[in-house]
């Protein structure tokens, strides 16, 4: 039996909670570099660079899976009401995996760009909420746009998989 280590999926997981923490260095900068020049954090770098390097990747991979997780609640609500294609024909998708090998990369494509647009919606509320409407409508264009994405990708997807029925 092959093991295979999700490696893709821990470095977009990453990638997206390092995003996630610079948005919100963007968000309010002046509350940010509290935070770092706090004592806490001034304490926790002085520990050793292992022990700093190691929390900090996990922190960010944590938020890049809350993302991620909240991106899957959003997705199930968007299926439902049609906003996305769906197949939920389990069988009918392995099919498709194996006859047209780039399914693989549709479905990490599909995932990106779910996640995408949950960071930016989420980012696109919490600006509006702090009134700062050019960030706020700023993050909405780049949601929407990851929307489209996603729903291609999805579209793709399932034109494969009708293809094998």
């Amino acid at each position: 039996m092959e093991i295979k280590l999700p490696i893709y999926d821990w470095v977009v997981k990453f990638l997206n909670g390092v995003l996630a923490i610079v948005l919100c260095a963007v968000l309010d900068a002046n509350f940010f570099l509290s935070i770092v020049r706090s004592g806490l954090v001034q304490e926790f770098l002085s520990k050793p660079e292992p022990i700093v390097l190691s929390v900090s990747f996990a922190v960010a991979y944590e938020v890049g899976s809350l993302i991620d997780r909240f991106g899957s609640f959003l997705e199930s609500i968007f299926k439902k009401v049609s906003l996305i294609p769906f197949e939920d024909d389990y069988i009918l998708y392995n099919k498709a995996k194996a006859k047209y090998p780039e399914m693989s990369i549709l479905q990490k494509g599909y995932a990106v760009s779910r996640t995408q647009f949950t960071l930016f919606i989420i980012f696109a509320v919490i600006a509006s909420f702090a009134s700062n409407w050019q960030l706020g409508a700023a993050f909405t264009v780049i949601g929407v746009v990851q929307y489209f994405s996603w729903r291609k990708f999805a579209g793709k997807i399932v034109k494969l998989m009708n293809a094998e029925k």
